[in-house]
């Protein structure tokens, strides 16, 4: 009987170690799980914080794709405003030709006016006297050679505003492609 009593001790022992073991390891576990459950929480926080951050993202790029077509619009506009003034530059510069050929043609006419005044001052000094009212006219003349000079320099002068304009408008025609080209070169 000794040897039962000492068997169910000794059992009791064991079993004693066992469930305090398995208590332990019960309450551990229990431990775990409410850390896990906090885990949970926090996850559930941070994951509606970041479907909160991916709305607002969401959002900014569609009102940035709302101003790239803004952007979009304003830059075909102006490049109908550069093809207009293009336009323009082109009817100038054709406008600017006649006016050379004009001027080409008055200066060779002049030249050949000069040519002819040579010729008859010559001939007047050889007349000397006899010719002296041919003499007013051709004053006359020269004098109406000096207007046509002014004339043409009047001209000449306009000619030269007209390149010097030209060459602006070729400048800001050349400012506004590279405009574009930074403009089209940096949106790629």
């Amino acid at each position: 009987m000794n040897n039962d009593l000492e068997g169910f001790g000794q059992w009791r022992r064991t079993v004693d170690t066992r469930l305090g073991t398995l208590e332990t390891r019960v309450a551990e576990q229990a431990s775990l799980r409410a850390q896990m459950d906090e885990d949970m929480s926090n996850l559930k926080v941070e994951f509606r914080a970041q479907r909160g951050l991916l709305q607002a993202l969401h959002d900014t790029q569609q009102e940035h794709t709302t101003v790239l077509s803004e952007h979009s619009a304003v830059l075909s506009a102006h490049s109908a405003i550069l093809n207009e003034h293009s336009a323009i530059l082109n009817e100038h510069s054709a406008i600017l030709n006649e006016h050379s050929a004009i001027l080409n043609e008055h200066s060779a006419i002049l030249r050949e006016h000069g040519a002819l005044l040579r010729e008859q001052g010559t001939q007047l000094r050889e007349h000397g006297a006899l010719l002296s009212e041919q003499n007013t006219q051709l004053r006359e003349q020269g004098t109406q050679l000096s207007e046509q000079g002014t004339q043409l320099r009047d001209h000449s002068a306009q000619l030269s505003d007209l390149q010097t304009g030209q060459q602006r408008i070729m400048a800001g025609v050349d400012a506004i492609r590279e405009m574009l080209d930074r403009t089209l070169g940096g949106g790629n």
